[in-house]
């Protein structure tokens, strides 16, 4: 493995969203501070939090969440398909690059935007409301892993598209709504039976609630979480590492 040959491709991956950054860094700023101030100001002096903790902080955690792992999504989403769509995708078999280097890259490219647009939404919402931080490894834990796990799913649903309509489609009916319907904008114990049982089947439940309480110790969080997440991670990266290593031989 050659460090060189992946900072090379991580800096190609970086200059790829950054020169776009209207479209990958602030637009999901946008979007989460339309849906802080939406369901805030609706829900004011109605929707309550949980256990102390205020909805503004439920809400304003939840969606850092929920824009870290959606970056992080389509940021290799849209380098596979946009590769294969427009017919370039061998040119990673012409560099003298390993496919596990191929992958590190991106991986890398995707958890640096990702927290690009992680702390730039932390840093609009304080405006609206403090974010203190109860356990800085458990909050690291879940962001890493999901970042990762969203990453290689990207990289699955890239090669598995044949084109942008059927990429588009797979993010519509099961990327967001494992995202929205997750907790991001309430607390599981506020919902009602079976509604409660059936969310702890959605994996991006867990890394929500696990971002949750690593910023307000309260939540759901236990080692069925943990683990699940972190056997999802190994799972999917390596799926994702196959389709990879078989995408670019074919």
């Amino acid at each position: 493995m050659n460090c060189i040959r992946i900072q090379t491709l991580l800096k190609r991956e970086c200059m790829r969203f950054f020169r776009v950054y209207n479209q990958t860094i602030l637009s999901p700023v946008i979007n989460a501070l339309i849906f802080y101030l939406i369901f805030t100001v609706a829900f004011a002096g109605r929707a309550k939090g949980f256990d102390g903790v205020s909805y503004n902080l439920v809400v304003g955690t939840g969606l850092i969440a929920m824009s870290i792992l959606q970056a992080s999504y389509y940021n290799t989403q849209s380098t596979i398909s946009i590769a294969k769509m427009l017919g370039f995708i061998k040119d990673y078999t012409i560099a003298p690059l390993k496919t596990s280097e191929i992958f590190i890259a991106m991986i890398m490219a995707s958890i640096i935007r990702a927290f690009c647009v992680g702390i730039i939404t932390l840093v609009t919402l304080l405006f609206f409301v403090k974010f203190p931080v109860h356990n800085i490894y458990i909050l690291f834990y879940y962001i890493t892993a999901g970042i990762i796990l969203f990453a290689s799913i990207g990289v699955i649903v890239g090669f598995i598209s044949p084109d942008f309509d059927k990429a588009h489609a797979y993010t519509s009916y099961i990327v967001t709504p494992l995202t929205m319907l997750s907790g991001t904008f309430y607390s599981a114990s506020s919902l009602p039976d079976p509604w409660k049982q059936i969310v702890l089947f959605n994996p991006v439940f867990y890394i929500i609630d696990g971002f949750r309480f690593g910023i307000t110790g309260i939540g759901h969080n236990n080692w069925y979480g943990f683990f699940s997440i972190l056997f999802l991670v190994i799972f999917t990266s390596i799926i994702a590492g196959f389709m990879l290593e078989k995408g670019l031989s074919d």
